[in-house]
């Protein structure tokens, strides 16, 4: 049966609608895909003894994914956005170490990540200093517990 117009019968046009369908719908996944986010996840470990770390941060540098290790040493950062990632780990004792991994759609990138002692990247000792007026000083002691 011809339908009017294209000169084309309707099972033709309807496979036509199909593919076209078919095609759009490839794009619209392929692109979802592209712009998703993935998993790190791993272990972070004395260097020296290969004991598990506890409370080391592990962030995703230029981004606000992080997490810290838990009592094993383990750690998982969700919504890692796709490709190179830089992640930064540090814990006070340590020296900062910085690991490169490819973050792929739909799987979880794992990783054993040593930490050698060494310079601290932290502060250990910090001064703090103040001046406060008299009167809030006597305001604050005037008030009863």
């Amino acid at each position: 049966m011809l339908c009017c117009g294209l000169g084309m019968s309707i099972d033709h046009k309807r496979h036509h609608i199909a593919l076209v369908l078919g095609i759009l719908l490839s794009f619209a996944l392929d692109a979802s895909a592209q712009s998703g986010t993935g998993r790190v996840t791993g272990r972070v470990l004395e260097a020296r003894t290969g004991a598990p770390l506890v409370a080391v941060l592990v962030k995703v540098q230029s981004t606000k994914q992080q997490a810290f290790s838990d009592l094993d040493g383990r750690f998982e950062i969700a919504d890692v956005p796709l490709g190179p990632q830089t992640l930064l780990v540090s814990v006070v004792g340590f020296g900062l170490v910085r690991r490169d991994v490819i973050v792929v759609s739909g799987e979880a990138v794992d990783i054993s990540i040593p930490v050698a002692e060494g310079a601290s990247t932290y502060v250990e000792d910090v001064a703090v200093s103040g001046t406060s007026s008299a009167k809030q000083s006597r305001a604050w002691r005037a008030r009863p517990c």
